[in-house]
């Protein structure tokens, strides 16, 4: 009897230790870099019993969960916007949590994604058409600054079945303008001024519309 009572609180004390146990990766799309992160919390109160661990790590390293190369090899030197440690500042986004997969991780699926040859496909891609490329790639930026990821599959969509240079840039503008356009009038509606100013000032990149520059008018960064 006494015998189980110990299996049963050894048991229960590593499901605990277990379920303590937050860990996950981080995305700064400036430098396509991933980090992992991890610490320790209590389950129940939410208390943090210790600090955060970061470690830069590629994703072709053997024991990464996700086995993902690294990506920076799989898109244009020049697609990366900066690089790591640069005076540009870091921003980390969440790419997975406990092995749950979070918004950043549609722009790793997106940029992991292989031809039928099983070449990288964006690779590909940006050395068949560099006018292209040199217009999508800002874009891309772009939304992941204002934290649009939802919206990346809708670029990459466009990017990879329009194949007229004119017709890509004309429908890769209305998708930015539409993105902007939206987070404008969502964040308007939640009062987030700062967030609305930011929308405009990345929608006039693409097309003066009146609702950026009366947006930018009243909130100015």
């Amino acid at each position: 009897m006494m015998g189980i009572v110990t299996l049963a609180i050894c048991t229960s004390s590593l499901v605990y230790w277990f379920s303590c146990h937050v860990y996950g990766y981080e995305l700064d799309h400036h430098s396509l870099t991933l980090r992992h992160f991890s610490f320790y919390r209590d389950p129940f109160t939410n208390h943090q019993w210790t600090g955060i661990k970061h470690q830069t790590v590629s994703w072709d390293e053997p024991y990464s969960p996700f086995y993902r190369p690294n990506l920076v090899m799989v898109i244009p030197s020049y697609a990366v916007d900066s690089p790591l440690g640069s005076t540009k500042k870091e921003r980390w986004d969440l790419v997975s949590i406990n092995q749950q997969k979070a918004h950043a991780s549609i722009l790793v699926d997106l940029l992991c994604t292989r031809d039928a040859n099983y070449s990288f496909f964006w690779q590909q891609w940006s050395t068949k058409v560099p006018g292209q490329a040199k217009v999508f790639w800002p874009a891309m930026h772009d939304l992941c600054e204002l934290g649009l990821y939802d919206e990346l599959p809708h670029i990459f969509d466009i990017a990879a079945t329009c194949f007229e240079k004119d017709d890509f840039r004309e429908l890769l503008q209305a998708a930015m303008v539409e993105a902007c356009l939206r987070l404008g009038e969502r964040s308007e509606q939640l009062n987030e001024p700062q967030t609305v100013s930011l929308a405009a000032e990345v929608g006039l990149k693409y097309d003066s519309h009146p609702k950026f520059l009366s947006w930018l008018n009243r909130n100015p960064l």
